[in-house]
């Protein structure tokens, strides 16, 4: 499997990440089920907002793919919570991340 599909648009999971799904079904079903982008998409770069640092964030982390992402987190004081999973865990153990997901936004709700 590939990157891209047909009509030169992307699926969005990389041949090196299926291998995180639990089965090629899984990303059957998964790939089925993603809108197709353009590959432009993935080129073009998002600038956030001046002062949402500020705002209510809190961050999840699975695994330490982005370790410095944490590290900014916690460097501003936002809720987190690491859980030691891969890139696409919220597929393995969707119950458990979204329960995580709700005890951080409580937290954002209590701050």
């Amino acid at each position: 499997m590939s990157l891209m599909s047909s009509g030169g648009r992307a699926c969005g999971i990389p041949d090196q990440q299926v291998g995180l799904l639990h089965s090629e079904e899984m990303f059957d079903d998964l790939d089925n089920d993603c809108p197709r982008l353009p590959a432009t998409y993935f080129e073009d770069r998002l600038d956030p907002p001046p002062g949402w640092v500020g705002e209510l964030n809190a961050y999840l982390s699975c695994g330490d793919t982005y370790a410095d992402e944490l590290a900014f987190a916690r460097q501003h004081r936002w809720p987190v919570h690491h859980l030691d999973g891969g890139h696409l865990h919220f597929l393995h153990a969707p119950d458990l991340v979204a329960t995580i997901v709700a005890h951080l936004f409580s937290a954002l709700q209590s701050a």
